[in-house]
């Protein structure tokens, strides 16, 4: 299962834990979820930058709709971009610590 959502760093953790309730009533139910993960880790730059490149890439990281990385990309004075984990990260490697001892028998 693939799956994000949430624009604030609050919401990504909110849609977080309500993901990993969602595991857990799951397994009770006997339903053989198996994974999931976050999609996108990292904010995306937009595809549009190949047919602007005389803008910098920084200019294609579009809030809003499906940007939901748990690292944000931030734009570094000399033109790098820096990729910066978010507390989202850190909730996210909790959950799958606390999970890891989860085995299917």
């Amino acid at each position: 299962m693939e799956t994000s959502a949430g624009l604030s760093t609050d919401a990504k953790i909110a849609y977080i834990n309500a993901l990993y309730q969602m595991i857990l009533a799951f397994r009770a139910e006997k339903f053989a979820l198996v994974g999931i993960n976050w999609w996108p880790l990292f904010e995306t730059i937009q595809w549009d930058y190949r047919e602007r490149v005389d803008k910098p890439l920084a200019d294609f990281i579009y809030p809003g709709g499906w940007n939901n990385g748990l690292y944000v990309i931030e734009a570094e004075p000399n033109g790098a971009l820096t990729r910066v984990r978010t507390r989202a990260a850190d909730d996210y490697e909790a959950v799958i610590k606390r999970d890891a001892q989860y085995r299917w028998r």
